[in-house]
């Protein structure tokens, strides 16, 4: 019995280490995303505007048509390619997530996936507070980037529907819950193991990080199903 006790108790302590880690890990990936989209954003693409500014500046000067014509598909390009990096940079991190606040992130997001993808996204909130704190607004947007994502790659959903909503529990604590639900083929979720294929194990250690719960049902032909719910300090 001792012997069985002290191997749980180390299984346990390991466990922790493990999670601590893989939060530390999380962490130092939001906060690596965080200037690198910053970068991108307030140094490349600054200078991007620049080059167009100077190649306008050419374009007005006294140039035969063929320099004027070329000039003018060199700015097409680095407009174009101005878009492209602030797309990546917002993909990277999403700046209206500190500027604008989780709810205004999950709706431009799904406005942005739908555009992209073709694919019908509905968002909708309930009693959502202003304010909420950033670690917990960053976790709910990946994990709402991840079923999303697997949404509509690996079940082909048509239609998707994502709701936040604040409520309080039974002992009085405020929570928010994200759902996600798709009409999508669905799956077996014993057919996943460990969750790697659909990027389960990814979302169940970023609810963890929060002291939140996680639950997902699907089945064949009956699309699939994604509950989060974090307590709200």
């Amino acid at each position: 019995m001792i012997a069985t006790h002290t191997d749980i108790t180390e299984h346990k302590r390991a466990e922790e280490r493990l999670r601590s880690l893989t939060g530390q890990l999380l962490t130092a990936q939001e906060e690596e995303r965080r200037r690198i989209a910053r970068d991108l954003h307030d140094d490349i693409t600054q200078r991007l505007a620049g080059l167009m500014i100077e190649i306008g500046l050419l374009r007005r000067r006294q140039i035969g048509a063929a320099t004027a014509a070329a000039l003018a598909s060199l700015q097409e390009q680095a407009a174009l390619l101005t878009n492209d990096l602030r797309g990546i940079a917002h993909e990277i991190h999403p700046g209206v997530l500190e500027h604008a606040g989780l709810r205004a992130a999950l709706e431009g997001f799904c406005a942005q996936v739908s555009r992209q993808r073709e694919v019908t996204i509905r968002f909708s909130s309930t009693d959502v507070p202003d304010g909420i704190p950033q670690e917990i607004s960053v976790i709910l947007y990946r994990i709402a980037q991840e079923a999303v994502g697997n949404a509509v790659k690996h079940v082909v959903a048509s239609l998707i529907n994502l709701t936040l909503t604040a409520f309080a529990d039974p002992g009085g604590t405020k929570r928010l819950r994200l759902a996600v639900t798709d009409n999508g083929k669905g799956f077996l979720i014993k057919s996943v193991p460990g969750g790697s294929g659909l990027g389960l194990l990814s979302i169940e250690e970023r609810v963890h990080l929060v002291k939140g719960t996680f639950a997902i049902s699907s089945a064949p032909g009956e699309g699939c199903r994604v509950d989060v719910e974090v307590p709200l300090p």
